[in-house]
Formats: C-alpha cells, structure tokens, sequence
C-alpha cells in the first residue's frame, strides 16, 4: 500500500509542477523594431539586415520574424554628440512586445560584427551602457520598459540573444 501511495503522490506532484512550469515560447513572432537613435543604427537579426538608418530620428524597421534563441545585433556610429540608442520591438498582432534595457546588450568585440555564437557571447561580459540622463519618453508609441543606451565608444556593435522571457503582453 505505501508502495502505491508512494506512486501516486509521485506522478501527482510531477503533473503539478509541469502545469506551473510554463511552456517556453519557440514560435517565430512577426513585428517590428522601433528605434529612436542619434546619430546611425544597423540593426541585423540572426546577420540579416532588418534596419539601417544614417540621419537621427525616430525610425521603424521592415517586418520581421524574431524568436527565441535569435541574435540581434546593432552597429552604432555617432557622428557628433549626443550619442543614444532606445529600442523596442511590437508584434504585428500588437500582442506583445519586447524591451531592451542595457543589460540586454553585450559590448561585441568589433564594430562590423554581424552576427556571434552563444559560446563567444557567453565569454563576453561588458554590457552596453544605460544613459541615465535620459529618461523614457514618448518616441515609441507602446508602453515598453525599454532604456537608452550606447556602447563605449562612438562606433561599436552590441549583441543580444532573444529569450522567451523577453516577449511581454501589451500593457494597457
């Protein structure tokens, strides 16, 4: 009798900790990246250009696919200052969103980086730089939690790996 009450309380709790885990989103979501950026951004999706603006301003990128595990990477050139960089991604549906904050970003070893491996990701382990006098606006029309940024110098790539956890529901 223990045995089988030993059993059931078994499967019991292992079926009540698959229901509380999650189920990690894989799916491809389709949307857009919206940027506010001075002075130029490239920004390349797993080496695939999606973005590339030369003037400041308020930008939106083409339509693309963007799912977990993607790499995302920015080229930044600043010509004069001031430098920034706010970025956020909306799904086409509107559904949900992505933020970057600067630790999002790592600081990539050269500045006509395209794309990286998870391995040489994980051994970088300078982030890109939060600029704190700036503060969150308007230049992006959703409610994200995104934050401006740059690297270190006035050319530099950053580099992102997308998680699962990145993608959010629209805030109302």
């Amino acid at each position: 009798m223990k045995q089988i009450f030993a059993v059931f309380f078994f499967l019991t709790v292992s079926a009540l900790a698959q229901l509380a885990t999650p189920a990690l989103n894989t799916q491809a979501v389709n949307g857009t990246f919206y940027l506010t950026i001075d002075d130029s951004a490239r920004v390349l999706v797993n080496g695939v250009e999606a973005h590339y603006n030369a003037k400041t301003g308020k930008y939106q990128s083409k339509e693309v696919a963007l799912k977990p595990g993607d790499h995302v990477v920015v080229q930044l050139k600043n010509v004069q200052n001031p430098r920034y960089l706010l970025m956020a991604f909306q799904s086409t549906d509107k559904k949900s969103v992505v933020s970057f904050n600067h630790q999002s970003f790592k600081l990539l070893p050269t500045i006509d980086a395209k794309d990286f491996t998870p391995e040489d990701f994980a051994k970088l382990s300078k982030y890109a730089k939060a600029d704190p006098t700036r503060k969150r606006d308007n230049t992006i029309p959703f409610k994200h939690t995104s934050e401006y940024m740059w690297g270190e110098f006035d050319e530099c790539a950053l580099g992102c790996i997308i998680t699962s956890q990145m993608f959010v529901p629209v805030r109302q």
